[in-house]
């Protein structure tokens, strides 16, 4: 070894490596300054309040941020229709968003008592993903479906649950769902197989 290369591995040794702490360093992560802390401390205490100040802050090209505050103040003052379609919006414009904007659209339409617009939602979202994902949804909405005497959509949503879920609360809250609206058809054999 050359007394430079020894004088670098010395320098190296006691100093660091150019650019290099003695500690590790982990990449550092922040998340942005929120646009409307003061809108949503007021939404805890007053939805309404809360919801005109956005509107009257909002401007005409409003933010994801912005629009998804809309959605959940929206929802809290029981315009749920609206929200539905906000949350809509939110799903279109932003990807990494939009299977929980569609959630909550889902959600906001079942609310609204809109159960034809869940129900288009529901099976859109249960064509992606794993077999597993959005059960819950599709037995809110299958439940509304049934109460509403449309037997053969709420039936084909319970199906849908029961070959995701073999056991487990979903499938028995399928399997009665599933059975219950057997019975209001007048096939009480059906009924009693899947109890």
């Amino acid at each position: 070894m050359t007394i430079a290369a020894v004088a670098g591995l010395a320098l190296l040794a006691f100093t660091g490596a150019p650019g290099c702490s003695a500690e590790p360093q982990a990449p550092s992560f922040a998340l942005p300054t929120p646009s409307f802390p003061d809108i949503v401390a007021t939404a805890a205490q007053n939805p309404a309040d809360a919801l005109k100040a956005l509107e009257s802050r909002r401007g005409g090209n409003p933010s994801i941020e912005a629009d998804v505050l809309r959605a959940r103040l929206l929802g809290e003052v029981g315009r749920h229709a609206e929200s539905a379609d906000v949350w809509e919006a939110v799903a279109a414009a932003e990807p990494a968003l939009a299977t929980f904007a569609r959630r909550a659209s889902v959600r906001a339409s079942l609310a609204a008592g809109n159960v034809d617009r869940a129900h288009v939602m529901v099976r859109q979202l249960l064509a992606v993903g794993a077999a597993t994902d959005h059960t819950d949804l599709a037995l809110q909405a299958a439940a509304r479906l049934r109460t509403a005497g449309r037997h053969d959509e709420a039936r084909a949503l319970f199906q849908r649950v029961l070959e995701a879920h073999a056991s487990g609360s979903r499938a028995e809250e399928a399997r009665l769902g599933l059975a219950a609206s057997l019975a209001a058809t007048g096939d009480a054999a059906g009924a009693l197989a899947e109890q």
